[in-house]
């Protein structure tokens, strides 16, 4: 639509033709870039767009008296003319440019958007069954039958929950079958997985996937909270100050940047900050209990940052205890035993698989 407008006012060559075109690129080039510091990667070119930009912002009787006057000033430096001597040819290559150039930059964060999980389902658990119980006395000769019964063991306590946020999304992959992704859960299996990983160590139990819109915020309920993702985290002033009282009350939360994304991490880091204003993000030491629970935690591997050794782990002290955990770099592929998938990401950065159980 917009190279149509580059064409009707090459023809027309009239005010009002001169007027709507300019309306339109302004317009397209703000819902494009939006910040104006993404302008400055195309500095020869950023006069022109930044003129464009402060004609939108006129009134449009400032916009008629304006335009033709300011608009053949700008030059565009690479050209080294005024737009009234670019002929049409030049400004449609002008307008690819810009798009071709700065477009790609907004769509970095929807790059990570991508699904890291695998198609394995999970076992179903085993079920409590035993021969023989509970059988009644029988009159003899009788010979009792052999029977079986479920058992129903008490069940596990709840110690972590998923957060549900952001987006979704679904897809078709190579092999034709349709899935859905969403921000809060790219790798669906990895709570499955680092619960199960919990369990070979003795330690049953459960978790659960969290709408933060009907959640109780008691911690005495559910201990501990995740959010995993790779896009910006965003949350309601509400949640977050619902979230601060859950922090204060005894709960964790757990922020995992599944693939190493800088756009979570970020936001993520941001979010809690301004929940606990009066704090500032720590990185944890290596002499920290956190590294030495069950097992000593000294080195770790990330598969495509060669060369370094060391955990890294940040977070919000609430008195002496954790009361915000962030990862940069990510566990729930690791969790998940899978990071085949992160291969597509050529700047993902992540625990291994044994560095992350």
């Amino acid at each position: 639509m917009l190279f149509s407008f580059v064409a009707k006012a090459n023809a027309m060559k009239t005010e009002k033709a001169i007027d709507v075109f300019g309306s339109r690129l302004s317009e397209a080039c703000v819902s494009a870039f939006s910040i104006k510091s993404w302008l400055m990667r195309l500095l020869p070119c950023y006069p022109l767009i930044d003129g464009l930009l402060f004609y939108k912002s006129l009134s449009p009787r400032a916009k008629s008296r304006v335009l033709l006057k300011q608009i053949p000033r700008l030059r565009c430096a690479p050209l080294g003319m005024t737009i009234h001597q670019i002929t049409s040819n030049r400004v449609l290559l002008l307008i690819v440019t810009i798009f071709v150039v700065c477009v790609p930059a907004q769509a970095k964060e929807s790059d990570w958007f991508i699904y890291l999980g695998n198609k394995t389902k999970p076992k179903a658990p085993r079920r409590g069954m035993s021969a023989a119980e509970a059988l009644p006395p029988l009159p003899l000769p009788a010979t009792p039958l052999r029977r079986t019964e479920r058992k129903k063991p008490p069940q596990p306590d709840y110690l972590i929950g998923k957060v549900i946020w952001g987006e979704s999304a679904s897809f078709v992959d190579s092999s034709g079958d349709k899935m859905k992704i969403a921000d809060w859960n790219l790798c669906p299996t990895d709570m499955a997985r680092f619960v199960g990983n919990g369990r070979s160590m003795d330690l049953k139990y459960h978790w659960q996937n969290v709408n933060l819109n009907d959640f109780h915020f008691d911690p005495k309920k559910l201990p501990t909270l995740l959010f995993s993702g790779v896009r910006t985290l965003r949350l309601s002033q509400t949640h977050i100050q619902a979230l601060r009282e859950y922090v204060l009350n005894g709960g964790m939360i757990i922020c995992d940047s599944i693939a190493g994304s800088p756009y979570f991490y970020e936001s993520a880091k941001k979010v809690f900050l301004e929940a606990f204003p009066e704090c500032r993000f720590r990185v944890i030491a290596s002499d920290h209990p956190l590294y030495h629970m069950l097992v000593d935690v000294k080195k770790v591997s990330y598969p495509k940052k060669p060369g370094s050794t060391k955990p890294f782990l940040e977070c919000i002290y609430v008195g002496s205890r954790v009361g915000v955990l962030v990862s940069k770099y990510g566990l729930g592929c690791g969790w998940n035993r899978d990071t085949t998938r992160l291969v597509k990401l050529p700047k993902a950065v992540y625990y291994d698989v044994k560095s992350a159980d």
